[in-house]
């Protein structure tokens, strides 16, 4: 995960449009969606296969 700083920097590049930086942002918590979707449901999720994860991404991403 990156610091404090390199954080506040990144959610300034998304918030001025920078897709690419908030693909990494994306990249970055995707673990923690997978996780956090496991211990809710209190089985194993593997992104790509399991619903729950791909409905915490889309969360996680601000979809409707």
């Amino acid at each position: 995960m990156p610091d404090r700083n390199e954080q506040h920097a990144i959610l300034r590049a998304i918030q001025a449009g920078d897709d690419e930086a908030r693909q990494k942002l994306l990249a970055q918590y995707t673990p923690l969606v997978v996780k956090v979707a496991s211990k809710l449901t209190g089985r194993y999720i593997e992104q790509g296969l399991d619903d729950e994860a791909s409905i915490g991404l889309m969360a996680l991403r601000g979809d409707r």
